[in-house]
């Protein structure tokens, strides 16, 4: 077999994208695949098999759910990364959600330092959800005892699953300047 059949006969997962009309560029990747999708009113349709699914809605009467594509229950995830003050290396310190329920979320920075907050992590004041970071789980030590996360930038998953409508307003950083640095 030469190079070119294996090249034209690997699969890649199917990806939908999201273009928005408004602003005239492609705004999203979605993580279903539907066989044809369109707008209705204020909402989207996808059809799938046969069947016709609503998005962004619960339609219990017809066994719809939130975060069921296809059938198939799925988190919800929203990827945010901190980049204020983009030059800096910054020690990150604490993180809040201003949202309806607790998500989880996982932090990578750009040098390989993964931490992670779980539901039980978070205490709630006022409608707000607050931890400290953990530490680095990749360095001698762990979360609890391993180097504090520190970068010039980080990103955090947040995830959740939920059979329910549930909101995710903000997220909040705090961090500090790292003084290992020059900046």
């Amino acid at each position: 077999m030469a190079l070119d059949d294996e090249v034209t006969n690997v699969e890649f997962p199917a990806k939908t994208l999201g273009f928005s009309e408004k602003n005239r560029k492609w705004t999203c990747f979605y993580s279903y695949h539907p066989e044809n999708m369109c707008t209705a009113n204020n909402g989207i349709v996808t059809f799938k098999d046969g069947n016709i699914y609503k998005h962004n809605a619960s339609n219990a009467a017809v066994g719809q759910k939130y975060n069921y594509f296809y059938g198939n229950p799925v988190d919800s995830e929203v990827h945010v990364v901190s980049n204020e003050a983009v030059s800096n290396n910054k020690v990150y310190k604490a993180f809040s959600q201003e949202s309806d329920d607790i998500w989880g979320v996982n932090f990578e920075t750009p040098n390989n330092q993964s931490s992670n907050l779980v539901h039980a992590d978070f205490d709630t004041r006022e409608n707000i959800h607050y931890s400290d970071i953990y530490n680095d789980t990749n360095s001698s030590g762990g979360l609890l005892e391993g180097d504090r996360m520190r970068d010039v930038t980080i990103i955090a998953k947040l995830k959740i699953f939920k059979n329910v409508l549930t909101r995710l307003f903000a997220v909040n950083f705090n961090f500090s300047p790292s003084f290992r640095s020059n900046k």
